[in-house]
């Protein structure tokens, strides 16, 4: 661990050199539920400004998101909306599964160098179903810890199918980044990854 807090894990390997890589534009088809330009919440600013970063430094983006409110682009990124059904237990919660032909045609023909989808939702799950169709690597980042809320529902029960489908979601990921060491330790200790391996800020 870095003097700032910072983790330091290797970055996804290509065929250039780490140089080459981080100079050269990428393409990256970013999978957000719920939608950063509709639904309030925490992350809402921070993913429009990762989108305006991105564009700033010359990246192509493309945005799939749940289709509520969802613009045609932002800030030179196309934006495509995937039909959405409320959450059953948080119907203020948009999600959307995002795997229609209309959605894979889109992304197939956008070509990414990599997707980077929100965690955890189901929207992750069409992101990693397209991931491995095209066969490009797939970068994870975790938002929502389910498993703190779950016992304040009371709802203990749900707590070790919860961390199971959590492992298994990220343990098909090439890169997860999680928000805070907290919750790098909670995976550590639930070995949500075989090997410690998250890109942390805090």
């Amino acid at each position: 661990m870095s003097q700032t807090g910072e983790v330091q894990v290797p970055l996804l390997q290509t065929e250039e050199a780490d140089g080459e890589w981080s100079s050269k534009p990428r393409r990256i088809a970013l999978f957000v539920e719920p939608s950063p330009f509709a639904y309030i919440s925490g992350y809402k600013n921070r993913f429009q400004n990762f989108i305006k970063h991105l564009r700033e430094m010359g990246d192509e983006v493309l945005v799939v998101t749940t289709h509520k409110g969802a613009p045609e682009e932002f800030h030179g990124a196309k934006v495509i909306g995937s039909w959405s059904f409320p959450c059953p237990l948080y119907q203020n919660v948009p999600l959307s599964l995002a795997l229609s032909p209309r959605i894979f045609s889109e992304v197939n023909k956008f070509k990414p160098d990599i997707i980077h989808a929100t965690s955890p939702g189901i929207m992750v799950l069409g992101a990693l179903a397209i991931a491995k169709m095209i066969s490009v690597p797939i970068l994870m980042s975790y938002h929502t810890h389910l498993p703190a809320y779950i016992p304040r529902y009371n709802l203990n029960w749900l707590l070790e199918p919860t961390w199971s489908f959590i492992r298994c979601l990220h343990r098909s990921a090439d890169l997860t980044l999680v928000p805070s060491l907290a919750i790098a330790e909670d995976f550590e200790t639930a070995k949500v990854v075989p090997e410690y391996g998250f890109g942390i800020r805090v």
